[in-house]
């Protein structure tokens, strides 16, 4: 028999959320209630209650295993599933309210070969002459004197960066808030014409979260800043300056994927700063694609929306695009500033790689960053209002821990020989280990 109290808590957050989404149901919740069907949910919705779910318990519960029970999203959920689930870890000690999946997650059956022709170097190059030329993004002003130093995360979209940037942000020395999308603009005006749509405006708040933790002031006078900011048109390099000057000592880490898509935007940071250290997360190519085709990420971005390709294909142009653009730019970098990080690797032995990390960014280790869900407040995974706000990989409210089974999530729905040959030899250089090979 599922815990009245429990039942009544959820009923009380889902009404709650029904309210501040402004959802239009009037029925009474029952348990054959369907969250996407009858209250029409979206993902982000999905995000946003798992979160005051896990805040009004003050326990992660591990949502991942009732969401992706398959590595796959369910098609919808009833509240007495969503009930019985949480009464059932509620159950259980802390320490086990989430099991971690077996490593050794193998396909349970042979993958079907892909229907899809590889993608070649001539599909690599239509790719890129799809993507909007930099200038349309606006050109930056002539840069005087460069900014103190910082160090830059670079990856492919759906490589484990979010998840890396929370440990990096467990460090008192270090400041990692989430995604700021700056080198892509000239001024904060520019920025926030371009980012201010349905698709893209939680993009904007990375800027906005970054400020409350360096001021420690509320949400709405640190969007009073960062709008001001915009208003008077200031240099991004300005905008990084001022965030410089206020972090003091503290070494600001600057995640957003988008930087990788062109090489314009990753000689910015090299340019602008002074001796800029770089990080290269690299993943599978076939998990990348897996997680990209689970988030469905070429709805958010016009280009792709446009393509004629198909998002399988997308993924995997987007994982070689954007490796490509990092690996020539990484070229121009000396060797003591720079470090490749493997997310398969980094999530089968996080102390190990954590340690490598910190020996590079010359800070010392704490065992404390291995627990990256861990005071949501200092490392910045409660966004600025809630969690469909979050700028960054929202399936990461979905897990309790480093989950080691996340790397081989995408066997049993993808298979290495679906992969073109591109792809196969950036893997080799970046030292991905294939299988097949």
């Amino acid at each position: 028999m599922l815990d009245t109290q429990i039942a009544a808590t959820l009923r009380s957050i889902l009404e709650e959320i029904i309210d501040d989404l402004e959802l239009d149901y009037d029925d009474d919740l029952a348990p054959q209630t369907r969250l996407i069907a009858d209250l029409g949910f979206a993902s982000t919705d999905f995000i946003h209650l798992i979160v005051e779910i896990e805040t009004k318990f003050s326990r992660k519960l591990g949502f991942h295993d009732l969401l992706m029970p398959e590595g796959t999203y369910i098609d919808d959920l009833t509240l007495g599933t969503l009930e019985a689930f949480v009464t059932s870890r509620m159950q259980q000690p802390v320490e086990s309210s989430a099991p971690p999946v077996k490593s050794d997650s193998a396909p349970s059956a042979v993958v079907p070969a892909s229907t899809e022709p590889p993608v070649t170097e001539a599909d690599l190059a239509t790719y890129r002459s799809l993507m909007p030329a930099s200038s349309e993004w606006g050109i930056p002003p002539a840069v005087g004197k460069r900014n103190p130093r910082a160090a830059f995360l670079l990856s492919s979209s759906r490589s484990g960066s979010t998840l890396l940037r929370v440990i990096l942000a467990g460090h008192p020395q270090l400041f990692a808030p989430p995604e700021l999308h700056l080198l892509l603009y000239p001024d904060m005006q520019r920025r926030r014409k371009s980012l201010d749509n349905p698709l893209n405006a939680h993009l904007l708040t990375g800027a906005i979260r970054a400020f409350m933790q360096i001021r420690d002031v509320s949400s709405e006078e640190a969007a009073a800043f960062v709008a001001q900011c915009e208003s008077d048109g200031m240099p991004v390099h300005e905008f990084y300056g001022r965030m410089l000057e206020e972090l003091g000592d503290r070494l600001l880490i600057d995640k957003s994927p988008t930087y990788a898509m062109r090489p314009e935007f990753l000689a910015r940071a090299r340019d602008e700063f002074e001796e800029p250290l770089f990080i290269h997360l690299v993943r599978h190519p076939c998990g990348m694609i897996k997680s990209f085709q689970d988030g469905k990420m070429d709805q958010y971005v016009p280009f792709m929306r446009e393509s004629h390709f198909s998002r399988r294909q997308l993924a995997e142009l987007t994982w070689l695009a954007t490796n490509s653009n990092i690996s020539d730019f990484l070229t121009t970098i000396p060797a003591n500033r720079q470090l490749r990080l493997n997310y398969d690797t980094l999530v089968a032995q996080p102390g190990e790689q954590v340690a490598r990390l910190c020996e590079f960014l010359q800070v010392p280790f704490l065992a404390s960053m291995l627990q990256p869900y861990d005071d949501q407040h200092a490392r910045m995974t409660d966004s600025v209002k809630n969690a469909a706000e979050f700028s960054g990989d929202l399936k990461f409210h979905l897990h309790a821990g480093i989950d080691p089974a996340a790397a081989a999530k995408w066997r049993g729905s993808l298979s290495e020989s679906s992969l073109g040959a591109p792809t196969r030899a950036l893997s080799r250089q970046l030292d991905i280990q294939l299988e097949a090979d």
